[in-house]
C-alpha cells in the first residue's frame, strides 16, 4: 500500500508540474492522463473524498475528509475544520443530524445540525415533514420497547459496507412503522450499510441510534422523491459522529437501535 501511495504522491506532483506549462495538446493530453492515473491509483487504495456541507444556527460551513476506506481512518482534513472542531468537539456537541432528501451515492453531502431530536422534530414538523401517526420518535428516547405496523416499506441492513452481509434479524419488510430499541448483541455496534425501498409518491423517515433504547446521538434521513423508490447508504464511513475525535469516528459500526417510517 505504501508503494502505491508513493506512486500517487509521484503522479499528484507531475499533475502540478504539468499545470504549470504551457497547454498545447500534448500537455493537456498529460495532464488529463495524470488525474485519471491518481483517480484509478485512489480507487484501487479505497480513498474518497467526502465532502460535507454543514448547517447550523444560521451558519454554513464545510469539511473535505480524504477517507481511506479499507483502512478506516481519515488522511485529512480540509475546509472550515476549525469551526467543525468548535461546535463537534464540545462536551455538549449537538446530537441530531438531518439528510434531508440525500442523493444516494453521492460523496456532496448536505446536513442538517440540531442540537436536540426535539429541535429537529419541530424544524420537520413546521415543515409538514412528519407522519401524522406513528411517529413514536418524538417521544421515544428512554422507551425500551420495540414497535412494527403493516405497511408498504422495506428496510435492509448490513454488516459491511457496499451491502456485504445482511443482517437478516435487522430486516423489516412490508412496515409503515417500525422501531427496534436494541438490535441485539449479534449485530450490536456493527451495522455500515442500509438499503430502503419505499413506494414511488410517498415519504420516508429513518433515525440511527448511537444507544440502546434510542438513547445518544442520532443519524437521520428525510426522504421525499416522487420519482425514485430506493435510497441506499453504501458506506456509514461517509457520515461522522460527533465528539472531542469528531472528524476521525464515524457512524460505522456504532448503531445499536433504530427507527423507520414509510407514509403518505
Amino acid at each position: 500500500m505504501k508503494k502505491k501511495l508513493r506512486r500517487l504522491l509521484v503522479v499528484t506532483l507531475v499533475s502540478f508540474f504539468i499545470s504549470g506549462c504551457e497547454t498545447d495538446d500534448s500537455v493537456v493530453t498529460a495532464k488529463v492522463e495524470a488525474n485519471d492515473e491518481i483517480e484509478n491509483i485512489k480507487q484501487e487504495e479505497g480513498i474518497v473524498d467526502i465532502s460535507h456541507t454543514y448547517y447550523y444556527q444560521g451558519k454554513e460551513f464545510n469539511v473535505t475528509y480524504t477517507l481511506n476506506e479499507k483502512e478506516r481512518n481519515v488522511i485529512k482534513t480540509s475546509g472550515d475544520v476549525d469551526m467543525a472542531r468548535t461546535i463537534f468537539g464540545r462536551e455538549d456537541s449537538p446530537k441530531a443530524l438531518l439528510f434531508e432528501k440525500p442523493v444516494m451515492d453521492s460523496k456532496e453531502i448536505s446536513i442538517k445540525v440540531f442540537d436536540t431530536d426535539q429541535e429537529m422534530n419541530q424544524y420537520l414538523e413546521n415543515k409538514g415533514q412528519l407522519p401524522k401517526e406513528n411517529f413514536k420518535n418524538k417521544n421515544i428516547k428512554g422507551a425500551c420497547s420495540s414497535f412494527n405496523y403493516l405497511g408498504y416499506g422495506s428496510f435492509y441492513f448490513y454488516k459491511h459496507a457496499y451491502y456485504n452481509t445482511e443482517m437478516l434479524g435487522m430486516r423489516r419488510t412490508s412496515t409503515r412503522a417500525t422501531g427496534n430499541h436494541w438490535v441485539g448483541s449479534t449485530y450490536n455496534d456493527n451495522l455500515s450499510s442500509i438499503k430502503m425501498g419505499i413506494p414511488i409518491n410517498t415519504k420516508g423517515f429513518l433515525t440511527l441510534r448511537e444507544h440502546i433504547c434510542y438513547g445518544g446521538k442520532s443519524l437521520n434521513f428525510y426522504m421525499e422523491d416522487y420519482t425514485t423508490s430506493l435510497f441506499w447508504i453504501p458506506n456509514l464511513q461517509w457520515y461522522t459522529l460527533s465528539g472531542w475525535w469528531w472528524w476521525r469516528t464515524s457512524w460505522n459500526d456504532q448503531v445499536s437501535s433504530y427507527g423507520a417510517w414509510c407514509w403518505y
